[in-house]
């Protein structure tokens, strides 16, 4: 994901978000505007502690009913209703210039140029794909395939033991959450590398996933963390996030940790709110 698609995620993102306060604040306000209650206030402090009067004119002549503190429910629905007012107002040009910005901002896509050349100019997909070149993500790729199979061969690392379950693109894992993972990334169209062979603090580690984060420039791990009920499990996993952190891996900066539920399962949501963040 590039720059501008953050953006425009995170646009769409606010977008939703205000319109969903939008909708929230003026229907309250709709119920709020419909009781017998005044519209003014004014206060006297004394000591720190606001004392409230509802104001009101007649014939010219200025009228106040004392109503108490913040405590009074008449204080707080007449506070709550300007609050709405002034919240629905601000809302909807926040709408418009969020609108406004999502309308002019346009992600450049060199395939776009292509179709709007006459037929006679317009290139071929390889020859577009070798004037644009490889993405940051996919020279990472290329590279820690290589590592990988460097270091497979090296010592002689086996990965058919244990690998019982299968993405969509056919890689073998070794549980249901990691394919769940998986094909999270297949469905961005992300690419990852299972169980690569890195070298952390001097220690030779396998994270579940290693994968290049275009939002911040660079590779991160991922480690599922599956059977909570099993102490032998839990103890290598200890071991090896103390080796992270002893490596100068931090949590969730440099490697992400999920877990399963005590019964097994792993949420997709928090797969794809991951996902949003760090991919």
């Amino acid at each position: 994901m590039n720059n501008m698609q953050i953006v425009e995620k995170l646009l769409l993102k606010e977008l939703d978000r205000c319109k969903n306060l939008h909708y929230r604040f003026a229907k309250r306000l709709g119920r709020l505007a419909s009781s017998p209650v005044m519209e003014v206030l004014s206060y006297t402090e004394k000591n720190g502690v606001k004392y409230y009067s509802e104001v009101w004119y007649e014939e010219g002549e200025r009228n106040s009913l004392y109503l108490g503190t913040d405590d009074n429910a008449e204080v707080r629905h007449i506070k709550e209703k300007h609050f709405l007012r002034k919240a629905v107002k601000d809302l909807e040009k926040k709408i418009k210039t969020i609108e406004g910005c999502i309308k002019k901002l346009s992600l450049f896509s060199s395939a776009d140029i292509n179709e709007c050349l006459p037929k006679t100019y317009r290139l071929k997909e390889e020859q577009l794909n070798e004037i644009e070149g490889p993405t940051e993500e996919e020279d990472w790729y290329k590279s820690a395939l290589r590592v990988k199979a460097f270091r497979d061969k090296e010592y002689g690392i086996r990965y058919a033991e244990g690998r019982k379950h299968t993405t969509k693109d056919g890689i073998k894992m070794r549980s249901k959450s990691e394919v769940s993972i998986g094909n999270e990334f297949l469905a961005r169209g992300k690419k990852y590398i299972y169980e690569l062979p890195v070298f952390i603090g001097g220690v030779l580690l396998h994270p579940d996933f290693a994968f290049f984060s275009e939002r911040f420039g660079r590779m991160m791990f991922w480690e599922h963390v599956g059977i909570l009920g099993d102490e032998g499990y839990m103890e290598d996993f200890s071991q090896r996030m103390d080796t992270y952190t002893k490596g100068g891996m931090v949590p969730c900066v440099d490697v992400i940790f999920t877990f399963d539920d005590i019964d097994g399962n792993l949420d997709t949501r928090l797969i794809q709110r991951l996902l949003d963040e760090y991919a």
